[in-house]
């Protein structure tokens, strides 16, 4: 099988996978296959998580649906190792995703990673952690600033930096969605810091501006 990427997206989606080597089932990006879509890569280390939908068209249909995960060190090798094509070269790689290799062709580059350092087996179910419900009428919820900028990089990474990010959640204690204005092929859950039971809630609107 082979699924054709723009290098940005599979920088993003590392972004967003796990460093944690006590979790190697989320230490990759999945690949989601489905006949005559785009493949969508899928990453979390379990405070966020983000789908994005490629937009390079592909060399062949798929034939089946079908879902591989990648090791997240296996795909940093894809990346260091890339060249950057001349100024009017669209920036693209082809994975070639075979039952005992991944091969990987940049241009007149190839690379070749064994299966043993390539796949990632038993990888959870995403799709569960992706809220469903009535969005914009929720309470005020509070955010890591950390996880946060991870959002605002992934729009410097795709190319927009200013467009703007939207975020909706349905309640304080369910993750919340973050959309990329201009990038509407991009979905991202984040989960909201769980609240101290003892703290203070924040005032609105401080006393030294009234």
């Amino acid at each position: 099988m082979k699924i054709t990427l723009d290098i940005r997206e599979l920088k993003v989606s590392l972004l967003f996978a796990s460093c944690d080597r006590s979790r190697p089932s989320i230490n990759a990006v999945l690949f989601v296959t489905k006949p005559g879509q785009n493949p969508v890569l899928v990453a979390t280390d379990g405070r966020m998580l983000a789908a994005i939908q490629s937009g390079v068209d592909q060399p062949e249909d798929f034939s089946a649906e079908s879902e591989i995960a990648i090791d997240r060190a296996a795909l940093e090798l894809i990346v260091k190792n890339y060249v950057k094509p001349g100024k009017k070269q669209p920036s693209h790689l082809t994975l070639n995703i075979e039952p005992d290799s991944l091969m990987v062709k940049y241009g007149l580059l190839t690379l070749a990673i064994d299966k043993g350092e390539a796949y990632v087996d038993k990888y959870p179910n995403w799709r569960q952690v992706v809220p469903s419900g009535e969005f914009g009428k929720c309470d005020p919820l509070t955010l890591s600033p950390i996880l946060l900028s991870t959002f605002a990089e992934t729009a410097r990474i795709l190319g927009d930096y200013q467009s703007g990010i939207t975020i909706a959640g349905i309640n304080p204690m369910q993750p919340v969605i973050v959309r990329l204005v201009k990038f509407p092929n991009f979905l991202g859950v984040q989960m909201p810091m769980r609240a101290d039971p003892g703290a203070q809630v924040v005032k609105w609107i401080p006393d030294f501006v009234l």
